[in-house]
């Protein structure tokens, strides 16, 4: 009888590991349930390309997913997407890591010699608090000393006074995008029996987020007193072990959307060093669809608000979620804008790494880009996705309806060539999902400003958070047609203020009480079923025409 068991050697960075598997399996399967890094943010499909590999020895046979994803030198020396070989037969693969370089490798593929001991230093005393951001597409997190009197009352913190406090801050991918890039695929995931895979990920990532700060600030774990998080509901669902099965079906219902209190070894039991009297804050949300995230963002600007003034808030990210002010009403939404405002579904897309295009200029002598770090470019990140699009359609290179232009149509647009004429590009179906997600952002607003009654000129301020909106040009904003332009008249950026309000949360003597009134405002606006939103979405699909609003 065949044997049915089959050995897949990977290779890494100069060292090997071995795994075994059924012989059938498809190779992405196996390479994550074994804990390596590969995305499949198509959920398997084929049609993302990014979870590419190299076949050391006796590469499969070319299917037509890899004759659509992949260049011909790539096919020819070995490469495939790992979601379309079935195995067959022992192989030895190599992954390529161009963006992955926060992967973690699992520990018990680590031989004990090449394990490393660090020892704690217990040199800065008091009492602190780390706040934590759960993105669909990134994490951040945050470090904070608690005052260790009478915290202060909340109209005395302002936002610029909690970007005072922080100590220090990281960010990372989130590396649950190896089971989907946006909210849905993780829904799916969890339901296919990825639950656990889900959750262990997202509390293992944030647990070294944690160490991480800690350490470098000479902080030991004995001084860790508190623990706030936000996040979008699906991420705060399979962060708890929660369901997911509700938020994917009408009427999608979500298990809880309330304040939770939680001992440290019920979230994240790899934090063992962590006391067990230091509490975890979970922040509540909204709705199924707009969640602890946004109700953390206006949480941060609490103090800054003129509560007597009309204002929209919008959260550039996975979800387009956005919030207005009308009198004492605060109408919210969300909209599925994708993630491509952090890189994602796009065909050399990247997070915010080292290497990621983040600026991109076209002038009459060509392009120019600026990278993360300053460092050969390895992709585009959301950033620079946006200035792409609208860096060409000011050159003319493609035209209102986002056609591309010859000769560029089929290969698109080379933002960057190397030496060995090996470039990235800007596809045409990059530029549409960026037309994609700026009309579902566009219509969502058109949708929220009717709903709420107010005219988009009556809006007196404008707030743009989110990674994106972190380093947002309004000009790109402007061509893109992303917002009405009235609303650029007095707009602030203000970074990512669902961590802010993590870490606000912290600070203020009576947060529990003001969060639960703010959650308890909210009334939520569902865009799908909403039958003008259809009509606004398809409105916006274009870029900007002459006498846009």
């Amino acid at each position: 009888m065949r044997d049915q068991t089959i050995k897949v050697v990977v290779e890494n960075r100069g060292r090997e590991y071995t795994i075994s598997a059924r012989r059938g399996r498809r190779l992405s399967d196996v390479l994550l349930e074994n804990g390596f890094p590969l995305e499949t943010v198509c959920g398997g499909s084929g049609n993302c390309g990014k979870c590419k590999v190299h076949f050391m020895t006796q590469a499969p046979a070319v299917t037509n997913a890899d004759c659509k994803k992949l260049l011909p030198k790539e096919l020819q020396t070995g490469v495939r997407l790992a979601c379309m070989v079935l195995l067959q037969q022992d192989c030895r693969v190599e992954i390529d890591y161009c963006e992955m370089e926060n992967w973690m490798i699992p520990d018990v593929m680590v031989s004990e010699s090449e394990e490393t001991q660090t020892e704690t230093i217990k040199e800065q005393d008091g009492h602190y608090g780390i706040g934590v951001d759960i993105g669909t597409t990134t994490l951040a997190a945050a470090l904070i000393r608690l005052p260790d009197g009478i915290k202060p009352a909340g109209k005395e913190i302002s936002l610029q006074k909690v970007r005072d406090q922080i100590l220090s801050a990281e960010t990372t991918l989130n590396h649950q995008r190896q089971y989907g890039a946006d909210v849905i695929s993780r829904i799916q995931a969890a339901q296919n029996g990825l639950d656990q895979n889900l959750r262990e990920s997202v509390t293992k990532d944030i647990s070294e987020l944690i160490r991480s700060l800690l350490d470098k600030n000479r902080i030991s774990p004995e001084w860790l007193t508190h623990i706030t998080i936000a996040g979008n509901t699906t991420m705060l669902h399979i962060l708890r072990g929660y369901s997911c099965s509700g938020l994917g079906t009408y009427p999608y219902e979500a298990v809880s959307l309330k304040m939770e209190e939680h001992a440290v070894k019920e979230v994240f039991p790899q934090l063992s060093e962590v006391p067990y009297t230091c509490r975890i804050t979970i922040l509540p949300g909204f709705s199924t669809f707009v969640g602890a995230d946004i109700l953390s963002g206006l949480y941060a600007l609490a103090a800054d608000i003129d509560m007597d003034k009309d204002f929209l808030f919008l959260d550039l990210g996975t979800n387009g979620e956005m919030a207005v002010q009308t009198g004492q009403n605060i109408m919210v939404t969300s909209t599925a804008a994708g993630p491509v405002f952090e890189g994602g579904e796009i065909s050399r897309g990247t997070g915010s790494i080292p290497g990621a295009i983040s600026h991109v200029r076209i002038t009459t002598g060509g392009c120019s880009v600026d990278t993360i770090g300053n460092v050969t470019p390895c992709g585009i990140c959301g950033t620079g996705v946006m200035e792409a699009a609208a860096e060409l359609y000011k050159a003319r290179i493609i035209d209102e309806t986002g056609l591309l232009a010859e000769p560029y149509f089929q290969k698109g647009y080379p933002l960057y060539m190397d030496e060995n004429g090996q470039g990235i590009f800007f596809t045409q179906q990059d530029i549409r999902k960026v037309q994609l997600g700026k009309a579902a952002i566009r219509a969502g607003v058109e949708i929220l400003l009717k709903k709420a009654g107010v005219e988009a000129k009556q809006i007196v301020k404008t707030y743009i958070a989110g990674g994106f909106g972190s380093q947002v040009d309004f000009e790109v904003i402007r061509q893109l047609d992303l917002l009405p332009n009235t609303l650029l008249s007095d707009t602030e950026i203000v970074g990512n203020t669902s961590l802010y309000g993590t870490l606000r949360f912290m600070l203020v003597q009576n947060a529990k009480e003001e969060v639960g009134m703010l959650a308890g405002s909210g009334h939520e606006i569902a865009l799908a079923q909403n039958q003008d939103f259809e009509e606004q979405y398809m409105a916006h699909m274009n870029f900007e025409s002459e006498g846009a609003d």
